[in-house]
């Protein structure tokens, strides 16, 4: 078990989540079923984690695997189980829209 912490918000936001904006279009635009999900924070003192997930799980006309439902489902449940803090950015990566729910 790992008992370090870390903070990579930084890492994430400025290495990742671009790249991850490119997919996310792609994949959008061709229907191409997705899940990704990045741990980039950890105290583990305080037992807290923040995460950023994406998915793209769209059309009901095309079958989804069974590995794929199974992760959206583990998904599922761990964002009923978390704070979730939702932003929303435009082309321009400027935020659009936070969301935040509480359990």
């Amino acid at each position: 078990m790992n008992t370090e912490s870390y903070d990579l918000e930084k890492v994430y936001d400025q290495e990742i989540a671009p790249h991850m904006a490119a997919i996310l279009e792609v994949c959008k635009r061709e229907n191409l079923p997705m899940i990704a999900m990045f741990q980039y924070k950890s105290e583990v003192e305080n037992d807290a984690f923040e995460f950023s997930t994406s998915a793209v799980i769209q059309d009901d006309k095309r079958p989804i695997s069974d590995e794929i439902n199974a992760v959206w489902s583990i998904f599922e449940r761990i964002n009923r189980k978390l704070q979730l803090r939702m932003t929303v950015r435009n082309a321009q990566r400027n935020s659009v829209e936070i969301t935040e729910v509480h359990e």
